[in-house]
This record gives C-alpha cells, structure tokens and sequence, in this order.
C-alpha cells in the first residue's frame, strides 16, 4: 500500500480556480486532514476531511474547518476620486466530496463537487520542497499571455501607473500582461493547437 501521508500541493478547477495545500496523515486505508485553499476570487478557506485510499482511488468527505471562522472581506475601490472600503459579507463554504485516481507515487487527479452547486477537478502532487517553474508546470497548461481590459484617459497618468505596475507584476510570473487594444488585429484572436 502506497503511504500517502504528507504534505501535496496543487490546484482546484472548474467553478473555482485555486491553489490548494493538503495535509495528509494516514492509518491503513483511512486518511484525515486538513485542505487549505487560496480562491484569489473569494479569499482563503480552512476544511478538515477524512476519507479512504483503496487501491489507486482516494475518497474525501471535507467539511469547513470550526476553527476558521467566517470572515468579511474588505476591498478598497476608487470612486469618483475618493479611496472608498467597501465591506463583502464572508463566503459561502458548502461540504465537498472529491475522488481522485493516484497517477504516479507522487501525483493524484480527480472531480471535486459541493453541496453549494459548485464542482471541478483537481491535481495534488507530493510538495518536495522545490518550485515549478512555469517550463516544468504538469497541471493543465494554457497560453502565458493575460489581456487588460482598461479605460485609460490620457488627462489621468496615474492610470498608466497602474497598467505598468499590472504588467510587471504579471511578468514576475511569466505572464505577458497586454492590454487589448494595443494589439491590431483582424481575424481570429485565438490560435488552436493540433
């Protein structure tokens, strides 16, 4: 019986795209822990989890942690020139079901699905304490490019200021951050890969 026990990481997808932590301890088949998300859309969740690894299959049944407690989320917006914070109730956490198949001694893939009508897929893999980079990356692959949609006023420099601070922070992570219509086109925008 392969050990399982450990620490993975790796990311959910499908209604919710996010990076995930899981902590897991085994005895025999049965497996507990705990799975940490960071959803950039709705902010960090905590789920405790006990499951089974038969086989290749692993089973978890994941439940929001007691011990994180529903937080707001607060957002800093400008409008019509004023810094405003603006106060989002905390996010919805519903029970979550997930079974994955163990590809490699280091790697699982699956389906997630919740009780709050969201669901996916998944890919954990055995932290070793090295980093990816975006050339070694095994998880689903999509270009390296992301498009700024941006009203930009030539009257307001700051927000040029900003496009430039998105463009190297996107860079940073290998992202080529373009926005929209700096590139002239006429045809299709998109490429197919056979």
């Amino acid at each position: 019986m392969t050990n399982m026990s450990g620490d993975w990481i790796g990311k959910i997808l499908g209604t919710n795209n996010a990076d995930i932590y899981v902590e897991i301890s085994q005895s025999q088949e049965a497996v507990s822990g705990t799975v940490r998300i960071n959803d950039p859309m709705y902010g960090t969740s905590i789920y405790d989890y006990k499951g089974l690894f038969q086989g290749q299959q692993l089973k978890m049944e994941m439940d929001p942690s007691p011990q994180y407690p529903k937080q707001p989320r607060l957002h800093t917006a400008i409008i019509n020139g004023h810094r405003v914070q603006v106060q989002r109730g905390g996010t919805t956490l519903g029970h979550v079901s997930a079974t994955g198949t163990l590809l490699q001694a280091d790697r699982i893939e699956g389906k997630w699905s919740s009780s709050i009508a969201t669901g996916g897929t998944f890919w954990i893999t055995r932290a070793t304490g090295t980093i990816e980079t975006a050339s070694e990356f095994k998880g689903p692959q999509t270009a390296n490019v992301a498009f700024i949609m941006m009203s930009i006023s030539n009257s307001d420099p700051s927000l040029e200021d900003a496009l430039n601070a998105l463009k190297r922070a996107a860079a940073q992570h290998g992202i080529q951050a373009v926005r929209v219509d700096e590139i002239e086109h006429s045809g299709k925008v998109y490429r197919c890969h056979t």
